[in-house]
């Protein structure tokens, strides 16, 4: 059963959580849970979840649009695929977040700063990566990572990690030290 959860640890994940996280995520929740106790080092973190990206489609009034964007789509039209997903990005990115997703995320990474003794005031500044996994419906989409937007070494509470994919993972840069 997919969680309702914004957010979930890596402690909580594991490869049967694709449906909810995704196959990275649910991949690195797997080595952290079977491998930490092992003494392998594997980066602690969390993955937003997919409940978490239906729920800001919802909440932004832009899940119709973008459903309507992609009617009647030909994929071999390569033109018109990428006027359709500059469109539909375009709408993600212009969306504002909501409070309480917001609230899920950035409480989530501050969490994560406190793990690795870092301060949490105004304004925590660890290093996380930020690793898009895509999966919009119940099932996987099976895509190129490479072609997919990224954040290497996000850093700060204030949302650089705006949802331009639908869910990101949050691994600290160093947590394996």
């Amino acid at each position: 059963m997919e969680s309702k959860a914004f957010v979930l640890w890596f402690d909580e994940i594991g490869i049967s959580d694709v449906p909810s996280v995704g196959g990275k995520n649910a991949s690195l929740g797997e080595m952290y849970r079977e491998l930490s106790q092992k003494g392998v080092k594997v980066p602690y973190g969390f993955a937003i979840t997919a409940h978490a990206y239906r729920h800001f489609l919802e909440k932004a009034g832009i899940r119709g649009e973008i459903e309507e964007t992609l009617k009647g789509l030909d994929t071999g039209a390569v033109a018109n695929l990428r006027e359709r997903g500059r469109k539909i990005r375009t709408a993600i990115v212009d969306a504002e977040l909501p409070k309480e997703l917001e609230d899920a995320i950035v409480g989530s990474y501050k969490k994560l700063c406190e793990r690795y003794g870092e301060d949490t005031g105004a304004a925590p500044q660890r290093r996380i990566y930020l690793l898009p996994a895509l999966q919009v419906s119940r099932r996987p989409i099976s895509i190129s990572t490479g072609r997919l937007p990224f954040s290497l070494h996000a850093r700060g509470a204030s949302p650089p990690f705006s949802p331009t994919g639908p869910y990101h993972t949050g691994l600290t840069r160093d947590s394996t030290t």
